[in-house]
């Protein structure tokens, strides 16, 4: 039987920045190449500064032909999108296998078709006689026919089978065939499965997503067959899930912590406004870079919603302290906005400056955390903190119509004078 195709595999390492003309120029030199070698380039997928990842596809029928049918079609649909390269279905990976249809002569050998076929197998792979001691080690034994004997399926038909009527050649028992079978079968909930495989090299995965959906609407499935995505999309939509309700406990957690903060349930809602003001600025960061947003700037999205109430806070808690002092509202604001002014813009540019190299930095580094991080957090800090201090001190101005200030002097009097009567009761105590 001729020996299964060689295949070979080679990994580059490329300078840090210099992934995509690297690839670039690979990828001409393979199109170029005409020798006799099938030849098939794929991004690397582990690599921080690649591009690509991997989408997968499975399809589910009842017949093997019906998957075939869908596997090359599927593959017609991925190959109209630009992005996608290296597509691949496990059907079309097959290895020369010998088939053995029984002749009437095998019903009086005295030997099943399975037991047949394990003596085949046997001969072929050959069989372990045990372990030989050498003064190197230990040494297996394995006993099989020689090569002539078995490559091929003339050959392989005047192999010696011991049956009930004596010694006979294979080919008097079964036809041996030749044929292409598949590397695995795989069965999902019991049926047959094929899976397509291909590499993405986008940034922009969700664009990506967008394209292959709109292409395989147009593909007609056969009878029985469904589909399901996996790979980098199926990561996205859970890693979209997760994002989601990371940011809604985010959400309610810095709630709490304003509502104890300023003893209302309606002020910490006017430092909340800074949440989407913040995400605006971090989507228009991203746009005005031409950055696609992925999971690293989710990250950054996450940070800003602790980050940017600090500044409002700040702010408001200083108004707060004013009007417990006596202060009226519009008072209150302006010292307290001339007080915070200085700090809140030393912070915020800080924090700028310090997440600028990293923004900058392209994602040529090796790292997880990469520039679209940096800058969605400039882009949600920049807008926040001009917000803090103009829109948040507008809306607190409208919402204390309905609220008075903070009652804390009055708290912190009442503690005291409960604090003196219990000391001048001991007191009291002793001299009795």
């Amino acid at each position: 039987m001729p020996a299964t195709p060689t295949k070979a595999k080679l990994t580059l390492l490329v300078k840090t920045g210099a992934y995509n003309a690297a690839y670039a120029a690979v990828g001409k030199r393979i199109r170029q190449y005409q020798g006799p070698a099938t030849i098939q380039e794929a991004a690397a997928s582990s690599s921080s500064t690649a591009s690509a990842n991997q989408y997968s596809i499975q399809l589910n029928g009842n017949t093997p032909a019906a998957l075939a049918i869908a596997s090359v079609r599927v593959e017609a649909a991925l190959a109209k999108v630009p992005s996608l390269s290296n597509i691949q279905s496990d059907l079309a990976a097959s290895k020369p296998a010998y088939q053995l249809s029984p002749r009437p002569a095998l019903a009086h050998s005295g030997l099943t078709l399975a037991t047949l076929s394990a003596l085949v197998a046997q001969a072929i792979n050959g069989q372990g006689a045990g372990t030989a001691n050498l003064a190197s080690g230990p040494v297996a034994i394995q006993v099989s026919y020689p090569g002539a004997l078995i490559d091929s399926g003339t050959a392989l038909g005047r192999l010696p089978i011991a049956t009930a009527g004596g010694i006979v050649p294979l080919s008097q028992l079964v036809t041996v065939s030749q044929v292409a079978g598949p590397q695995a079968i795989a069965r999902t909930n019991g049926e047959e499965s094929a899976t397509i495989t291909a590499n993405i090299n986008s940034n922009n995965t969700a664009a990506v997503q967008r394209q292959v959906t709109r292409e395989l609407k147009t593909v007609s499935f056969p009878v029985g067959v469904t589909t399901s995505t996996g790979g980098a999309f199926q990561e996205l939509s859970t890693v979209l899930e997760q994002f989601l309700l990371a940011i809604l406990g985010a959400i309610a957690l810095v709630y709490m912590v304003m509502v104890a903060t300023f003893r209302s349930f309606l002020k910490p809602l006017i430092l909340l406004v800074s949440i989407p003001f913040a995400a605006t600025g971090a989507v228009i960061a991203l746009a005005l870079t031409g950055t696609p947003l992925s999971l690293p700037g989710l990250i950054g999205i996450l940070m800003l919603t602790g980050i940017v109430v600090t500044n409002a806070i700040v702010l408001l808690d200083l108004v707060e302290q004013y009007r417990e002092h006596g202060m009226e509202l519009q008072d209150a604001l302006i010292a307290g906005g001339r007080r915070r002014l200085r700090p809140i813009l030393m912070t915020a540019c800080a924090t700028l400056l310090a997440l600028l190299p990293l923004a900058v930095s392209g994602n040529s580094g090796g790292g997880f955390i990469s520039a679209p991080l940096a800058i969605v957090v400039i882009g949600g800090l920049f807008t926040s903190t001009i917000l803090t201090l103009i829109l948040v001190p507008v809306l607190y101005s409208l919402a204390s119509r309905f609220t008075g200030p903070r009652q804390s002097l009055a708290l912190d009097k009442a503690f005291d004078e409960a604090a003196a009567r219990k000391q001048q009761r001991s007191l009291q105590g002793e001299t009795s």
